[in-house]
């Protein structure tokens, strides 16, 4: 079994979804998330994804949230929103 270990915490294969393309990708992201308070958003992952990678996940049959939808928020920044999840305009 693959894994990496950053921050004291072991990420295994199991754990990374499917769009993330491996574990120090997915690990790097959720470093990011963390530090800008991202991983606290319930749109997870799905905030930092685009339409065109969404729809390249789909075709590929890689993607968890195919519902996920894209809006502006009030700085100009587009976001993934999974549904049933409010878009608040940040």
């Amino acid at each position: 079994m693959r894994e990496t270990r950053k921050r004291g915490r072991k990420v295994t294969a199991q754990e990374v979804p499917k769009c993330f393309t491996s574990i120090e990708t997915y690990q790097d992201w959720k470093e990011v998330a963390r530090r800008s308070g991202a991983l606290s958003v319930k749109n997870g992952f799905c905030v930092d994804c685009t339409a065109p990678y969404q729809g390249q996940m789909i075709r590929d049959g890689r993607c968890a949230h195919p519902g996920t939808t894209f809006h502006r928020d009030g700085d100009g920044f587009i976001k993934g929103v999974r549904p049933g999840v409010q878009c608040l305009d940040d």
